[in-house]
């Protein structure tokens, strides 16, 4: 049987339901047909609406095929779908243009890069250069530039090479390491090479270092090498014939270099070709044209730069024998650099120059203990300190060697009296900026050192005035402990110390002197300028044959007595340990023994007051057990109650061991007044407890007795007291008890009189007996 038609209005009603519901493609086939008879302007808006909506689904659902086409990676597909989807789209999508964009990139990439890849294979580099350098533009791909520039090494060309890698190895992402931390910005410098060599691979690395040589840069080439594993060796010959060529690079310059010097001084020069030229120049040297040249400065500092790389570099690839080389043009640059910046008045320069040249480093010896060079690193650095703090320390280190150094005293004036006279007015120009920083960190600590080695060169002065008289030279051995080690004039200085004992005050004056001057000058220096541990620390590394002399052994002693009470105060269970020698120190410096007990006065004051006075308390029994001094029993007797009271508040320590603790507390200072306190309320708690006792048992006799036992007032009050509360009970009770009231009233009567028969509360008692007695 044939289906029955729909009638208009079911088409326009199933319509408005499928457009009502959002299915659109349906709505809009309704809608069609019923237009055509219809002819509605609703309608056609309806259908409108149907259509756009149509036309966008269909658009969403091309774009899930072309993602997914994307997705397996392919693009062909992915692009025709995108493309069909914008055209559905009556606002087309950024996002989506975007995406075409970037897949026809993509496509055009792929096809460049196999291109690439094939002409590499044939050994067209120059074409495959090409075509790679495509590939990653339109990729924005870095992987493929380092293709690229490889190829351009392979086709020989190095220039246009070095610049492809140099856009990628020395590209710098806005200041992302940069920061206030100037640690942590070393610290990324430090791993960036190799954080470079590990992003971009082996051949790559090797191949812009190669790259760098073939055009000169051979300096650079090693310092990007560096990074590279040279266990192949002809890789590593190829690392030497590089660096040979980046040291006659350098020597090239710095002959060109000596010869503008020469002509800018109007001097002339000798054979440059060799290397003895390169000897240390004049420092400051006032008279050479040359130091106004800023361009001469600028060149010499890079030149400088670049030969203190290589000279690192040299280590690394054994080049023994280039080193000494290197290390005459490396001292040279500097002195030149410092030379010029000085008569530019650019003391920032000449100081962070001198910086380089480390006393400890690896300069010969004679540069770090020439009296010219500290002098020059003294005076600039009170120049810079000015205005930095920062380089007060290089000024207190270096000051006094810069004006009683033999080589730079004479230069001050040839008359021993005028000398002097300018050298303490150099000591109090010093002293004035150290003080004009004196709320710094830097003008605290300074300010310690520079009065200490003042101390110093006063007592070697003292010394030298009286060798002097004998026809001795004194300034070779007035200088401070540090250059005095430096110079190997130690056991000397220590010799003519020992032998002038008589001009120092006391024997510990004596003994300090020296101690600055003996093997363990370190750690005495380290404790005078504020660190302990570390002079506790450095006092460790010494052997005992380098403690055997009495300074050394004074040292030694001073130092583990400060770390004792040090560990004391951290609560090292060890602490006594470190007190063992503190007796001998005691002996030979009084004034120790003395600052002790002000010492524990203020440890009274602190919070763990009791826990710090029990540790005294063993210390000063073993100092007292080496040494039963006077001085040392007033010390132990304090300590001994102190604690003992301490311990007493807290609970821990019963009256009759106070009362023991007290009573040797008193053998050892009769005149220790804490003590006398301390037994006599112990006495009285005692007394007033045993009273006490007697009076609740009613044995006022008994009572009467410990009172008049006792040469304590308070005793005698409490008993009359205690005897009041008793009298106003016995009123109150007399009228139910009348007898045994006044029996006890009697009894009571009769005891108060053997203690004081004028007392009032005696005399009331006799008036109360006598007023009941009547009553009877």
């Amino acid at each position: 049987m044939a289906k029955k038609k729909k009638s208009i209005e079911l088409i326009l009603a199933d319509a408005e339901k499928f457009f009502q519901r959002g299915n659109f493609p349906l709505a809009q086939r309704e809608f069609e047909t019923v237009q055509k008879t219809l002819q509605r302007d609703d309608i056609a808006e309806k259908l409108k609406i149907c259509e756009r909506e149509n036309r966008a689904l269909r658009a969403k659902e091309l774009i899930k095929k072309g993602s997914r086409a994307a997705s397996k990676n392919d693009l062909k597909s992915a692009l025709i779908n995108f493309k069909e989807a914008l055209t559905l789209q009556d606002e087309p999508e950024e996002w989506l243009q975007e995406k075409i964009k970037s897949l026809q990139n993509e496509h055009l990439a792929d096809s460049a890069d196999a291109d690439a890849s094939k002409a590499e294979a044939d050994g067209r580099f120059a074409d495959a250069a090409s075509l790679y350098a495509v590939a990653a533009e339109k990729m924005g791909n870095q992987n493929l530039l380092l293709k690229s520039a490889s190829c351009l090494v392979m086709a020989g060309d190095y220039a246009g090479a070095v610049q492809c890698f140099s856009s990628i190895y020395e590209y710098k992402e806005d200041d992302k390491n940069k920061g206030d931390d100037k640690d942590e910005s070393k610290r990324v410098d430090a791993h960036k090479g190799v954080d470079k060599y590990k992003k971009y691979g082996e051949r790559s690395t090797y191949d812009y270092g190669f790259a760098l040589a073939k055009t000169g840069c051979c300096l650079k080439a090693l310092d990007i090498w560096k990074y590279l594993s040279d266990k192949n060796g002809v890789f590593l010959q190829q690392k030497r014939d590089v660096f040979t060529l980046a040291l006659s690079e350098i020597y090239e310059k710095l002959l060109k270099i000596i010869k503008n010097i020469a002509k800018l001084s109007n001097s002339e020069t000798s054979n440059l070709s060799n290397s003895e030229t390169l000897s240390k120049p004049h420092i400051c040297d006032q008279s050479l044209n040359h130091l106004l040249s800023f361009e001469l400065f600028s060149e010499i500092q890079n030149l400088s730069a670049q030969a203190g790389e290589l000279y690192a570099l040299s280590f690394d690839l054994g080049e023994d024998s280039q080193q000494q080389l290197l290390e005459k043009i490396c001292n040279y640059l500097k002195y030149e650099l410092i030379d010029m910046a000085w008569n530019r008045e650019d003391y920032n320069s000449v100081y962070n120059t001198l910086e380089q040249i480390k006393i400890d480093g690896n300069e010969q010896v004679k540069i770090g203990t020439d009296p010219v060079i500290l002098s020059l690193k003294a005076k600039t650095a009170f120049h810079v300190s000015i205005n930095n703090p920062a380089a007060l320390k290089t000024m207190v280190d270096y000051w006094f060697t810069a004006i009683y150094s033999m080589e730079t005293a004479v230069k001050l004036s040839p008359d021993t009296v005028k000398r002097e006279k300018i050298q303490q007015k150099l000591i109090k120009m010093a002293e004035s900026v150290i003080n004009s920083h004196i709320n710094t960190p830097e003008g605290t600590s300074s300010i310690i050192q520079f009065k200490l080695e003042k101390n110093l060169i006063a007592d070697l002065v003292k010394i030298a005035r009286k060798l002097e008289t004998k026809g001795s030279s004194y300034t070779e051995f007035i200088c401070t402990p540090g250059y005095a080690a430096l110079s190997g004039i130690s056991d000397k200085i220590l010799k003519i110390i020992a032998s002038n004992r008589d001009l120092f005050d006391n024997t510990a004056h004596y003994l300090e002197t020296g101690g600055y001057y003996c093997d363990a000058w370190k750690s005495l220096y380290l404790l005078k300028t504020g660190d302990l541990d570390k002079a506790f620390a450095h006092l460790k590394t010494l052997s005992q044959d380098n403690i055997d002399d009495q300074f050394s052994m004074y040292v030694k002693q001073l130092v583990c007595y400060e770390y004792g009470k040090a560990a004391i105060e951290r609560g090292q269970k060890d602490f006594l340990k470190y007190f063992d020698e503190t007796h001998l120190l005691f002996k030979s410096n009084p004034v120790l023994e003395k600052q002790l007990m002000e010492f524990i006065h203020e440890v009274s004051d602190k919070d763990n007051y009791m826990e710090l006075l029990h540790k005294y308390d063993q210390v000063m029994s073993l100092l007292y057990q080496h040494n039963p001094s006077e001085q040392m029993a007033k010390i132990f007797s304090f300590v001994m109650i102190h604690s003992a009271i301490a311990r007493a508040n807290k609970g821990i320590l019963q009256p009759i061991a106070m009362k023991h603790i007290a009573q040797n507390a008193i053998k050892l200072d009769p005149n220790n007044g804490y003590a006398q306190e301390v037994i006599e309320a112990v006495e009285i708690k005692e007394s007033l407890e045993e009273m006490g006792l007697a009076i609740s048992r009613r044995k006022f006799v008994k009572a009467a007795k410990i009172v008049n036992a006792s040469p304590h007032n308070q005793i005698k009050n409490y008993y009359f007291e205690a005897l009041s509360h008793h009298i106003d009970h016995c009123e109150q009770d007399y009228y139910d008890e009348p007898e045994f009231v006044l029996v006890l009233m009697q009894e009571m009567y009769e005891s108060a009189s053997m203690v004081d028969s004028d007392h009032y509360i005696t005399k009331d008692m006799k008036r109360l007996i006598s007023m009941w007695m009547r009553k009877r």
